[in-house]
């Protein structure tokens, strides 16, 4: 049984006439009556009784309509998954972020921007990132300046992030413009050692400040986050941070004037990258700087599913 026989045996069930069916088919009115003896010896069946207004379809006939309008129907699904998918392909942007809080500020954006593109973020250390540019796992990276690059990738400077102290109310640093790291002696702070892309950060300005490490708390990322504006600890934050956490508790941030406390973020690809990167590039470029507050991050991690375009590893 051949797809053909299942198309023109529907034609001619729904027609009621073998010269409207062939018409229709473009087919000789002889080479579809042939088909359809074809069809009814290889089921050792009649489908249709010729009758004087035409041709009347059996009980057998009846089930093999039903079944053949189910598999047109799942043919026409396969056809439209398969073309989906090649868009998608050919629309595909893999992207390699170092940060996890950054990436859930930026990316959201991006895609809603670029609604045309299919976006798939993964988190994972720089030099990761690198290697997975470098052996094509990633058609664009975001990651530190100072993260070496394989040879052949070009890089785009996005942001400068800026470190800060949040500072609660008990805190003799508290009212304060701005501070340098030894400052902090007699300080306590509260760490996290499992936030991707802030931790390692985090920690240099530790070792930098004047903070005896027995006065340092170090927790995971999920207590930290929920935690670090509800103690009286001190805890380093960063300008992007601030907008889209805030403070709370009346707690103030106090920038931090050493150069450590500046990191610059570069988005990087291949000279020889398929994928679309022109326009997120230029997204990026344009957009740098841009602050989003809470609000806008907000339905996408509450409701993720509903930005179709972009999916987090």
């Amino acid at each position: 049984m051949e797809l053909f026989q299942l198309e023109q045996f529907t034609a001619i069930a729904r027609s009621g006439s073998m010269a409207k069916a062939a018409k229709r088919l473009f087919v000789s009115r002889a080479a579809l009556s042939q088909n359809l003896k074809r069809l009814e010896t290889e089921l050792g069946c009649k489908l249709f009784e010729r009758e004087h207004n035409g041709l009347v379809i059996t009980p057998f006939g009846e089930i093999v309509l039903e079944h053949a309008q189910n598999i047109s129907n799942e043919i026409a699904v396969l056809q439209d998954e398969v073309e989906h998918e090649k868009r998608r392909g050919e629309s595909l942007v893999r992207i390699g972020h170092f940060a996890l809080p950054q990436s859930h500020f930026k990316m959201p954006h991006l895609a809603q921007e670029l609604s045309s593109l299919t976006f798939a973020v993964e988190i994972a250390d720089p030099s990761t990132l690198s290697d997975g540019l470098e052996n094509d796992v990633y058609d664009l990276i975001m990651v530190p300046s100072s993260t070496k690059l394989p040879a052949g990738a070009q890089s785009v400077e996005i942001e400068a992030e800026h470190a800060c102290l949040s500072v609660p109310r008990s805190s003799k640093l508290y009212g304060r413009k701005s501070v340098r790291l030894v400052e902090l002696a007699g300080e306590k702070l509260f760490l996290t050692d499992s936030l991707a892309g802030m931790s390692e950060w985090y920690g240099q300005l530790a070792a930098a400040s004047g903070v005896d490490p027995a006065d340092i708390e170090v927790v995971e990322s999920g207590r930290y986050l929920n935690a670090m504006s509800g103690n009286d600890r001190c805890h380093f934050s960063t300008d992007q941070m601030v907008n889209f956490f805030g403070l709370g508790n009346g707690r103030v941030a106090v920038r931090i004037e050493d150069d450590i406390a500046t990191r610059t973020v570069v988005a990087a690809y291949m000279k020889d990258t398929r994928a679309p990167i022109s326009p997120v590039i230029e997204y990026l470029r344009t957009s740098r700087g841009a602050e989003y507050g809470s609000y806008d991050i907000f339905p996408y991690l509450m409701f993720p599913g509903q930005i179709k375009n972009l999916s987090f590893a």
